[in-house]
């Protein structure tokens, strides 16, 4: 039986996690990213019209630091049955959005080094989320948390530290969310893309 990293999973993210894993093999669920940066209801609109069905899945991104449209969206889509997922398109700095996501770059080694200011932004960066995350967690919201997608490619910053860059900075995040911050509603998903 398949169990999360986390020993402290709230239960209703273990349930989340055992009814997703009781699909395997028999059967599938929907899903739709919304668009973010423009109209967040244009695909569910899309989709309720064309097949009369939404997706199971709603995907959310932090793009543009928005917490709080995400966390009303989340607790809209929890409440009428739905499932949460969410990414987080933004640069290395942790406050801006797709563009600098593609353009910009980390310094690896700085930013892995204690005691730099790189360091020191970075954990800043990267706890912006931690209150919204949190507020979740206060509605017993369970997310799929997919920090970090399309990892295996090259075009987001945080593909392009190798694989002992993306590994530190994984495991930075998850021990900071879950061990720091007792973030205890996450399903902590690694999104390939698969990149040839």
């Amino acid at each position: 039986m398949r169990t999360l990293t986390n020993p402290n999973a709230i239960p209703v993210a273990q349930r989340l996690f055992a009814y997703i894993c009781s699909l395997q093999g028999k059967n599938c669920l929907t899903g739709q990213m919304e668009s973010g940066w423009r109209d967040t209801e244009i695909e569910m609109k899309f989709l309720l019209e064309k097949t009369g069905w939404l997706p199971a899945i709603r995907g959310l991104d932090f793009i543009h630091n928005d917490f709080d449209g995400c966390v009303r969206r989340a607790t809209d889509w929890h409440a009428r049955g739905g499932i949460v997922t969410i990414c987080w398109h933004t640069g290395p700095d942790f406050a801006s959005g797709y563009k600098e996501s593609q353009e910009h770059d980390l310094n690896w080694e700085a930013a892995f080094t204690p005691g730099t200011q790189e360091h020191t932004a970075l954990l800043a960066g990267m706890d912006r989320a931690v209150p919204a995350l949190r507020q979740l967690q206060e509605r017993n919201i369970p997310v799929l948390w997919r920090p970090f997608h399309e990892f295996d490619g090259k075009w987001f910053w945080w593909g392009r530290g190798g694989e002992e860059g993306f590994i530190k900075l994984w495991r930075l995040m998850y021990d900071r969310y879950t061990n720091v911050h007792h973030l205890n509603n996450l399903i902590w998903v690694l999104g390939f893309s698969d990149a040839p």
